[in-house]
């Protein structure tokens, strides 16, 4: 996503890089740490409860 708003893809496209709301010409500088970040987050909040528990119920 963010790449298609860098001014590479603008210019490519024939529209004016000056105007591309994502200034940076790499914008992997700031998608991969995002994504990272992204993908910790939502690991943590969908945990499973706790199985052991679980397992001593079931026996």
């Amino acid at each position: 996503m963010l790449i298609s708003l860098s001014p590479d893809l603008y210019k490519q496209f024939g529209l004016d890089p000056t105007t591309a709301p994502i200034p940076f010409t790499n914008p992997g500088i700031i998608s991969i740490p995002l994504s990272f970040i992204v993908l910790i987050v939502v690991s943590l909040m969908t945990q499973k409860k706790d199985e052991s528990s679980e397992q001593v119920e079931a026996a």
